[in-house]
């Protein structure tokens, strides 16, 4: 669906208007032509992913880019640890944003913005995960090499439960897939 400026209804113009005034405000340069159906699309949608281009103005043309290239983890300086929550928190909300920016251009359909969706957390995941097994480790005098034996333990909780959640799949998915499509069916011809 396309959301030209004349369809969009009378009371998200004005907040369009001031969505995109903002951005605009932000930028080294004029918003390009191009991308003004696309931006007025992304302000109905997303406050967040607008905020997130207001904050990062670079991001645009990352995400204008053909084709929507991933953007690049950040490198994290080891000598400057107090500046990674920082670096992270920019990614992560280019990464959001970029998923906004995809599914509104329709670049993906809905098992890519979920994958992507899934990436994204995983990496948070590990980004917490890390330091919440890492620190007691290093708290009980077990030393810096010990978080890597202790990383490789969490390494094989999470294949074994892959494991098992395969095992616990196998048998009776095609059952619970007719059962689940009938459901839905029934639930579209109630509606």
């Amino acid at each position: 669906m396309t959301l030209a400026s004349a369809e969009l209804p009378a009371p998200l113009q004005p907040i369009v208007d001031r969505a995109l005034s903002r951005l605009a405000q932000a930028l080294p340069e004029p918003i390009p032509a191009e991308l003004q159906p696309l931006l007025t699309r992304l302000a109905v949608a997303s406050d967040f992913a607008l905020d997130t281009l207001v904050r990062q103005p670079a991001l645009l043309a990352q995400l204008a880019a053909p084709g929507c290239p991933p953007i690049p983890a950040p490198v994290l300086d080891p000598l400057q640890p107090s500046d990674w929550p920082a670096q992270l928190r920019r990614w992560r909300t280019a990464m959001s944003t970029r998923l906004i920016w995809r599914d509104l251009a329709g670049l993906d359909d809905v098992a890519q913005t979920l994958a992507g969706a899934t990436t994204t957390a995983a990496f948070n995941l590990g980004n917490t995960g890390g330091p919440w097994l890492g620190g007691p480790v290093i708290d009980a005098g077990l030393g810096y090499p010990a978080t890597a034996r202790a990383g490789a333990a969490m390494l094989l909780v999470g294949i074994a439960a892959v494991a098992l959640a395969l095992r616990l799949g196998r048998g009776g998915g095609r059952s619970r897939r007719t059962r689940a499509r009938r459901s839905l069916a029934g639930y579209f011809q109630l509606t």
